[in-house]
């Protein structure tokens, strides 16, 4: 209310020049916060919006074309895997890298890793892949800040692969 009235006495012509500096610096400054706020800052979107779900096929292509990606191995029904995916795929994704998963329902483990060159001993895997082969696995089963553990891992991977 006070703004206004001072805005009144600006248009008016009766007010001092101090005055009107402080106006119109307010002026600008809610300028430039409405700004800030309303224009639609680009956030990422989680991992967790972002996941593809693949089918072994198309694991296949991925492994071949040599890209970088991160790959879940799951079960539909593995409350570990919902358990991992709640606490740490709601981290901002990376434009850089792909998030795939693939559910283990219905593959031959013996022929993903004879394509992945490592072995496949439990549920809940998430491996770096790159350049057709398995670069580095995350420890899943680490209970303790996992969810900070897991944005530097992809953020070391990334740096270190020299991923662009």
């Amino acid at each position: 209310m006070i703004v206004l009235s001072k805005m009144q006495q600006l248009i008016n012509g009766s007010t001092s020049d101090y005055t009107k500096l402080i106006l119109k610096l307010v002026i600008v400054l809610i300028t430039m916060f409405n700004l800030i706020c309303f224009s639609g800052c680009s956030k990422s979107e989680p991992i967790s919006d972002t996941i593809e779900n693949i089918d072994f096929e198309t694991l296949k292509n991925e492994v071949n074309s040599g890209e970088a990606f991160i790959l879940e191995l799951a079960m539909s029904n593995c409350h570990y895997c919902k358990e991992f995916e709640s606490e740490c795929l709601n981290i901002p994704s990376r434009n850089e890298i792909r998030y795939l998963r693939l559910y283990l329902d219905n593959i031959d483990i013996s022929e993903l890793e004879s394509l992945l060159h490592s072995n496949i001993d439990s549920v809940r895997v998430v491996s770096w892949i790159q350049d057709g082969k398995n670069q580095d696995n995350f420890p899943v089963s680490y209970q303790y800040s996992r969810k900070r553990l897991f944005q530097e891992w992809i953020d070391d991977n990334i740096a270190y692969l020299e991923v662009q």
